[in-house]
């Protein structure tokens, strides 16, 4: 599951170190949870309410693939004109290599895609898991996809209330701990990523992908992430960065993890630097939080709806994002990352394409998977993209 992380330097500070074995303090964290009696919630998407999950008493782990071995394995039963992400999930769970789902008591899923749909059904008549779809509505505007997400939320939770043995005394309570939990946890995330901001940038892609964690909803992390951001915050105070910086890129689509990291890599390779991520792994899902005032199934539910993903039709608020973290971070130029036979984002990326063109910013589609075969070909398109920013 994990890969080595090249470009970043020997591990210096204790929070360092914690995050460049962030895989295998998690495996500990959930065996000292489990003896403990937590139950542990499998998920593939941030639309998956974690906050649920931590007030039922369970622990919320990501399980997505993101390795290229478990493409061929996921082959003897998948399409192979099928997005990469759902082909190297499943062979993880068709080999037993992913330790996290097989710990997990239930699958929590959601209807974002037709392959992710198929998916869960074969995960839960193939493979015995207990799976809990979501319907997701694919609209964020109507009043009527509210209400359905809502009811969607409620009925997850009752679910998990009756399942798991949750107390009806003290249910909001818990909901509440959890939505605050969460939103720390978001506040630590976003304070993270704004380094990038800073010129030249203290971070870059795989500082960014180092602290995101299968595990979530941990105070502990929490705790350690803030840790980290503040001594990333004194190199800035005393200067203790890079002389100069690249063009600054700015990363969007799909998500990207430890082992789909090739087009992250190849921008900086070329002399680019990473400095935000728009995409599921970066500030797509953290930016909004739940309100804490409001009832609080009510305030999970929007706080998800509002997640600007492709899967959402009109989805008008990713360009507004993407136009804030642009003029915020100094953006040079902008890489948009599509997995192959994701219709979402490729149909969408229409839209960002002259969204960003009218921003003023060089703009380059990247259609790819997860094999390292066309490496020279992406390389190549990234210096042309560069050379046109140094220009």
């Amino acid at each position: 599951m994990g890969c080595n992380l090249k470009n970043l330097p020997p591990p210096e500070s204790p929070e360092q170190k914690w995050f460049s074995r962030l895989e295998y303090n998690e495996y500990r964290l959930i065996r000292k949870a489990q003896e403990s009696g937590a139950f542990i919630a499998g998920l593939y998407c941030e639309y998956a309410p974690f906050e649920l999950v931590v007030a039922a008493g369970g622990i919320p782990v990501c399980l997505c693939g993101y390795s290229n071995e478990m493409i061929a394995p996921a082959e003897s039963v998948l399409p192979s004109n099928l997005c990469p992400l759902i082909k190297s999930s499943f062979g993880y769970f068709l080999t037993d290599e992913h330790p996290f789902f097989t710990d997990s008591d239930v699958i929590i899923a959601e209807t974002t895609c037709d392959g992710k749909k198929k998916m869960f059904e074969l995960l839960s008549r193939k493979l015995g898991k207990e799976v809990f779809l979501l319907e997701l509505p694919q609209s964020q505007v109507s009043e009527r996809s509210r209400n359905e997400w809502r009811s969607e939320i409620a009925r997850l939770w009752e679910y998990l209330c009756e399942r798991y043995k949750v107390p009806p005394a003290g249910r909001e309570e818990r909901l509440r701990q959890a939505i605050r939990l969460m939103n720390s946890e978001r506040r630590a995330f976003t304070d993270f990523f704004d380094l990038g901001a800073h010129k030249p940038s203290p971070i870059g892609w795989a500082q960014q992908l180092m602290v995101r964690p299968h595990i979530r909803g941990q105070k502990q992390f929490v705790d350690k992430l803030n840790k980290l951001t503040a001594e990333y915050r004194a190199k800035i105070t005393h200067g203790d960065l890079p002389a100069k910086e690249g063009p600054r890129v700015l990363v969007t689509g799909v998500p990207i993890g430890m082992g789909s990291h090739k087009v992250l890599e190849t921008i900086e390779d070329a002399g680019g630097r990473v400095v935000v991520q728009e995409n599921c792994n970066g500030y797509k899902p953290q930016y909004v939080l739940a309100d804490e005032c409001a009832p609080p199934l009510e305030a999970i539910a929007d706080k998800y709806l509002a997640i600007p993903c492709s899967c959402m039709t009109p989805n008008d608020e990713r360009i507004r994002l993407l136009d804030r973290l642009i003029r915020e971070f100094h953006v040079d130029a902008v890489v948009e990352l599509v997995w192959q036979a994701c219709h979402t984002y490729n149909v969408e990326a229409h839209f960002i394409a002259a969204a960003v063109k009218e921003m003023g910013k060089p703009y380059l589609k990247i259609e790819t998977d997860y094999s390292p075969s066309d490496r020279e070909q992406i390389r190549l398109r990234v210096e042309s993209l560069l050379d046109m920013v140094r220009r």
